[in-house]
């Protein structure tokens, strides 16, 4: 197979569209000695909202390209192929990849090349495209709305009404469909049950499933009372429709507040405002698996492996009370300057680092300028060693990053020290009086939290020591 034409029409209501393609290809292949082998067809498809990947004769066409059985490739214009740039670039390399000559049938029409400005054209040209598609689909939604601010589309309409492809109004009234509406708003008005209605339409009309629950979307829908309600793009739109009016304004609303007393509307449980405060920290020793958090209506720590479930207030009542002794007694001895020695010594690491990383980045981007020079006398024919040097570079700024985040933190350690001590102070060492910096405490000194139903085990950042304490907890 070496020459296959492609067509593509958004909507059946193109009537034309198609046999214009198929038209102009053949014309193209005259003019151009080629024989239409095979041709691929997506039929109701908009370029717009489907994904090319979604696009079954053209993932075909692909296939086949990349197969290497596809020489020649005739469609009217790009904008059949795609309307999104991205999918654009996509196909385009894909094309370039294989060598495919690309012959478009539309007169004004740019020829595709793969020269070194091709890719730059086929760029401009697929933001045009996209553009294009978006201004359509505005054209056609404000058409829509026109159309139905001017009274001439309704839209769906519900029962009692039916299709009329002969009128101009599209629609036509079904009298015995709407002479039994009017008797199921006339009887719930007069005090009848839902469910009378309900019986007295099942003996009426036995084509349809007479369920309250229809009848009550059925008459609380505006269409009755003259007034449709259209949604374009996100945006609801009401227009008066004279011609389907059928019931008064006065007795659809009491209907219709009438029919809001019988839903059942389910009572909501209570929210609660809850901190899971061991989050991310605590674990199920049998399983290794992080405990799953509850709700915000029942508070509790599970694991998903093993099912076993721990009371939140009763695991984090504990563990604060001894975090909060713990860390009392650590903040009362020489802790303070352990840390102190701790953190310089690890700035002054951390500074060395810096410094060799520096070097290296300054060394490969030395080697990039002189890399990049190169592959502009041979029109970029080799970029590899390029983007290694790029990659290289990437990851020493990310080192770089890391060691100042690092630094800062450092820095900042005698300040939370200083934060956790008055707050312990200031707070008497009372869980009660924890309040929302529990958790923010609590991630400053615990690495791990092991639960098993009869153990906690706490482990704490270094260069704190393991606290094992045996306790039931019922878990």
């Amino acid at each position: 197979m070496q020459t296959v034409a492609y067509y593509r029409r958004s909507t059946t209501l193109q009537e034309n569209s198609l046999d214009m393609q198929r038209y102009k290809a053949f014309e193209a292949a005259v003019r151009h000695h080629l024989i239409i082998e095979n041709e691929f067809t997506d039929d109701a498809i908009s370029a717009r909202k489907t994904n090319f990947n979604d696009r079954e004769a053209l993932q075909d066409v692909i296939s086949l390209v990349k197969q290497g059985k596809i020489k020649n490739l005739l469609v009217f214009k790009r904008d059949r192929l795609s309307r999104n740039v991205v999918e654009h670039i996509k196909l385009y390399r894909i094309l370039r990849e294989h060598g495919i000559n690309v012959v478009f049938t539309a007169e004004d029409e740019l020829p595709m090349t793969y020269t070194s400005n091709g890719e730059m054209l086929e760029v401009f040209m697929g933001v045009m495209i996209q553009l294009e598609g978006q201004q359509i689909n505005e054209r056609i939604r404000a058409k829509n709305i026109a159309n139905f601010r001017g009274g001439k589309d309704p839209g769906n309409l519900p029962y009692g009404y039916e299709l009329d492809k002969e009128s101009s109004f599209r629609y036509k009234r079904n009298e015995i469909q709407l002479r039994l509406i009017k008797d199921l708003y006339n009887k719930l008005y007069d005090g009848e049950t839902l469910i009378d209605v309900s019986n007295y339409a099942k003996n009426k009309d036995q084509n349809r499933t007479w369920t309250t629950g229809y009848i009550r979307n059925l008459l609380q829908n505006p269409t009755y009372k003259g007034i449709r309600i259209r949604t374009f793009n996100g945006t609801d739109y009401d227009q008066e429709y004279k011609a389907l009016k059928i019931i008064s304004n006065e007795k659809w609303q009491k209907v219709y507040e009438m029919l809001e007393k019988t839903k059942i509307h389910k009572k909501k449980k209570e929210k609660l405002n809850l901190d899971y405060i061991l989050e991310g920290l605590i674990v199920c020793t049998p399983c290794e698996e992080s405990l799953y958090l509850g709700s915000q209506y029942r508070p509790f720590y599970r694991c998903n492996k093993c099912k076993g479930e721990i009371s939140k207030n009763e695991i984090e009542n504990k563990i604060m009370k001894d975090v909060l002794v713990f860390i009392q007694t650590l903040l009362e001895s020489e802790y303070v300057s352990l840390i102190e020695r701790y953190r310089v010594s690890s700035i002054a690491n951390l500074e060395k680092q810096r410094t060799s990383i520096e070097s290296k980045l300054f060394e490969y981007q030395q080697k990039a300028f002189t890399v990049i020079d190169d592959l502009i006398e041979t029109n970029f024919e080799n970029s590899s060693v390029l983007q290694s040097l790029y990659k290289k570079i990437k990851i020493l700024k990310e080192d770089l990053n890391l060691i100042s985040e690092e630094t800062y933190k450092l820095n900042k350690l005698p300040q939370r020290l200083d934060h956790i001590r008055n707050y312990i102070r200031n707070n008497h060492l009372t869980v009660e009086s924890s309040g929302l910096n529990s958790k923010y405490i609590l991630n400053d000194v615990i690495k791990v939290i092991k639960v098993d139903k009869k153990n906690i085990d706490l482990v704490y950042k270094h260069p704190f020591t393991g606290l094992k304490e045996a306790h039931t907890i019922g878990y």
